[in-house]
């Protein structure tokens, strides 16, 4: 599982460094991550903002991987077109 200092580094791709305080004091590493739900993000983690919390409930729920805040908003766009074209049979763009 993902260590403290690797979940550091996720809040500050995902622009979410002014949480990282948080998340050292309460030893919040991968294994403990997976397990949080939206309220103790709130509550224990002090993330306020809602937005915020839906954006980490992604990662938490597997609807995003750590890459997707990783990568650039172009790569993820490339992506998504990829994915679009090769659904609908079209590998030549």
């Amino acid at each position: 599982m993902c260590a403290v200092l690797q979940i550091l580094t996720l809040l500050e791709a995902m622009n979410l460094a002014q949480y990282q305080d948080n998340f050292v004091k309460e030893q919040v590493d991968g294994e403990i991550l997976a397990d949080c739900d939206e309220g103790m993000l709130e509550v224990d983690l002090h993330i306020t903002s809602a937005i915020h919390r839906n954006r980490l409930m992604k990662i938490i729920t597997g609807k995003h991987s750590a890459q997707y805040f990783t990568t650039t908003s172009e790569e993820r766009l490339y992506s998504t077109l990829d994915r679009s074209y090769r659904k609908k049979g079209v590998t030549n763009v």
